[in-house]
C-alpha cells in the first residue's frame, strides 16, 4: 500500500473514530468491514457507491504513482517515504494514529530527520495534545499563541522540543 493511501486511510480512520468516540482504529476498521459484508447483499446502492469511491481512489492513487517524488516538497505533500530506523516488536511501541503523537516513540523509530514528515500524519487536535504535554511536564517550553498556531508552526515547535531533549 503507497504511503498516499496509507496516510489517508489513517486520517480517515482518525476522523471517524473521533465522530464515532472510538479509541482502537484496527477494531473501527474490522466492524466497518464485517458490517460492509452483511450490507452489501441487502442495499444494492450501497455497493455501487463502493465501487465508485474505489474506482475515484484507484485513479488518484495511479496519477500520484506516476508524478516524480521529491525528498522536500514529496515531505509537504503528504508522500514522504518513511523508512523505520528500528522494527519495535513491543506493543507499547504501537503509535495509534487517533493519539497525540510520541515524540520519543516517532524520534526512536523513524529519526529526527523524518520526524517532520512523521508529525504531519496528525491533525492539529492531536498535535496541540502533544503540545499541552510538553507544557505540563516543562513550564518554560511554552508555544506562543498557541490557539492561533499553525500546523507547520506546531510540528516546528514540537521538533525543536524533540531535539533538545
Amino acid at each position: 500500500m503507497s504511503t498516499t493511501i496509507t496516510s489517508q486511510l489513517n486520517k480517515s480512520l482518525e476522523l471517524l473514530s473521533d465522530k464515532l468516540g472510538t479509541q482502537d482504529t484496527k477494531i473501527l476498521l474490522l466492524a466497518l468491514v464485517e458490517i460492509t459484508l452483511k450490507e452489501i447483499d441487502t442495499l444494492d446502492t450501497f455497493s455501487q457507491r463502493i465501487k465508485e469511491a474505489y474506482a475515484s481512489l484507484a485513479a488518484a492513487n495511479s496519477k500520484s504513482k506516476s508524478k516524480k517524488n521529491t525528498s522536500a516538497s514529496s515531505a509537504n505533500a503528504g508522500t514522504f517515504d518513511f523508512h523505520p530506523l528500528k522494527v519495535i516488536n513491543k506493543v507499547d511501541y504501537e503509535i495509534t494514529p487517533g493519539a497525540a503523537p510520541d515524540l520519543n516513540k516517532l524520534v526512536t523509530m523513524y529519526g529526527m530527520e523524518q520526524l517532520p514528515a512523521a508529525l504531519e500524519r496528525y491533525r492539529k487536535p492531536r498535535l496541540l495534545e502533544a503540545v499541552s504535554q510538553i507544557e505540563k511536564e516543562y513550564p518554560s517550553h511554552k508555544l506562543a499563541g498557541k490557539s492561533k498556531a499553525t500546523i507547520e508552526t506546531i510540528i516546528a515547535f514540537l521538533v525543536e522540543h524533540a531535539k533538545n531533549q
